[in-house]
């Protein structure tokens, strides 16, 4: 059977009445990201299998990735040809991690320009501000949160693309959900 649904959050019904031998699943989408799919899948229906499908190539992804139980992970940019090898190799029961992402996340590891969120590189109350991001909090509704002034709020978050390497706001949410921070709570409280 093949299903298609607009958010993980559909995903994850059509999976729990389909039963399939694979989802193919993007990291960024709404209501339920890629990874938290793939960790549901992993706990409620541990034999379907999760191949990741994502423009992100960076250790950060590919860690959590590792973690969630997907048995995949290709960049949108492949070769249409390697999808169907990947989808071959999951079903197979095989890992299958596209060239490319392997490749990106070699040199993130050779040349590391972005630290993880956990190294010292980053202050506790910029991964704070990191997890209001991540829960989609205003400036002032971090602000408010934290105890301190938006502009603070601001210079943080300015700091942080600055730090890593990170150009949108929608960048930093992504790498704070890489980073397994949000979900309604300050990271240091």
């Amino acid at each position: 059977m093949i299903g298609e649904a607009a958010d993980g959050a559909e995903g994850l019904e059509l999976a729990r009445t389909l039963r399939p031998d694979i989802v193919v699943t993007d990291i960024d989408m709404p209501r339920m990201n890629g990874l938290a799919l793939a960790e549901t899948l992993r706990r409620e229906l541990p034999a379907v299998r999760v191949l990741i499908l994502s423009m992100h190539a960076n250790t950060e992804f590919m860690t959590r990735i590792l973690h969630s139980g997907a048995k995949g992970y290709i960049l949108k940019e492949s070769d249409p040809r390697q999808l169907v090898q990947a989808i071959e190799a999951v079903y197979r029961g095989d890992a299958f991690y596209s060239p490319e992402a392997v490749q990106a996340a070699l040199r993130q590891l050779a040349h590391p320009a972005v630290q993880a969120a956990g190294s010292p590189g980053l202050t506790p109350r910029e991964r704070d501000v990191l997890a209001g991001i991540a829960d989609g909090l205003t400036n002032k509704e971090i602000a408010d949160r934290l105890g301190i002034a938006v502009r603070t709020v601001e210079s943080h978050r300015e700091h942080l693309m600055h730090k890593l390497g990170v150009h949108s706001t929608a960048g930093l949410a992504r790498f704070a959900l890489a980073q397994g921070l949000g979900k309604s709570q300050p990271a240091t409280r």
